[in-house]
């Protein structure tokens, strides 16, 4: 599933990460 419909092969990383809260990706960062 692409995150992105606009995005064409090469233009998103293989591993993406989703953490879906901001707190969360505050703290993954």
């Amino acid at each position: 599933m692409s995150v992105h419909i606009e995005a064409k092969e090469g233009e998103i990383a293989d591993k993406i990460l989703l953490p879906g809260d901001p707190l969360r990706a505050k703290y993954i960062a």
